[in-house]
């Protein structure tokens, strides 16, 4: 009878102390797992969050090398949009008058008010992109109501409100250069076509001119593709992010099946 006491207890103990050793494996194993976890994810996922603080330079930096320009190009900044007006305008005094040989009262018309029309869309872009350079001053205006602050929400903001000046001022460079095209192409079509054939080259000339500023966009339209384009290199090769189960082997060579991470990239 003593001696099955003897052995019961002796199982006990080599029972407990197993159950102890399978206890600590197992313990080692999941803080070598969450280790894992922590080191190669949880950065990866962080750092796909906010690409506005990821981007370089970031948009507030952008914006603070540009203000300091600005005041001191801002006479040149529309210089293309001013040149083809300038063609315009100037086309239109040198046909202002001569009518197609033999033509009726309605043709001479119609040239004069070509020429109208030229001078009056020349001389509006003429003055109006001048009056833009002397009072907007978008950089500047935004660059000086930026919040300032160290914390992740307040950085957020300031970038965000960064971009948004880069692309406002873009928008409205883009408008103007588009508006400029079609309506300096269009007066100097109508004047060559209603004028005589010796001066038919003064409105072919402005019609070319009118194409200027596409071929040299304004500075505004120029930075807000560079930070896009910046900005979309950030996850350029990253294509796809799956999370599936997987089947994986343990330290003790038996499978299991956990959650795996999937990154598809193209380069």
């Amino acid at each position: 009878m003593k001696s099955r006491l003897i052995l019961f207890i002796i199982g006990m103990i080599i029972f407990g102390l197993s159950a102890n050793v399978d206890a600590k494996e197992k313990s080692k194993s999941s803080t070598k797992n969450r280790k894992y976890r922590n080191v190669q994810i949880d950065p990866l996922f962080k750092s796909l969050e906010y690409p506005e603080l990821m981007v370089q330079p970031l948009a507030s930096k952008r914006l603070a090398m540009e203000a300091k320009d600005e005041q001191a190009n801002k006479w040149k900044a529309f210089w293309p949009i001013q040149f083809s007006a300038l063609t315009t305008l100037a086309s239109s005094f040198v046909v202002d008058g001569q009518y197609k040989s033999d033509s009726s009262s309605t043709e001479n018309k119609a040239l004069d008010d070509a020429v109208q029309l030229s001078q009056l869309i020349g001389g509006s872009f003429l003055v109006g992109t001048l009056a833009i350079s002397a009072l907007y001053s978008p950089y500047q205006k935004c660059l000086d109501k930026l919040p300032t602050g160290n914390s992740k929400a307040e950085r957020l903001t300031r970038e965000r409100l960064a971009e948004e000046a880069l692309y406002g001022a873009s928008g409205f460079a883009w408008k103007i250069t588009v508006l400029s095209v079609v309506s300096n192409l269009g007066a100097s079509v109508f004047m060559a076509t209603e004028t005589n054939s010796e001066n038919t080259v003064y409105p072919i000339f402005s019609a070319v001119a009118s194409l200027t500023p596409l071929l040299f966009q304004n500075r505004w339209i120029q930075v807000s593709r560079l930070h896009r384009k910046y900005k979309k290199r950030i996850y350029g090769p990253l294509s796809d992010i799956q999370i599936s189960p997987r089947l994986m082997m343990d330290h003790q060579k038996e499978a299991k099946l956990v959650s795996g991470l999937g990154l598809s990239a193209t380069f």
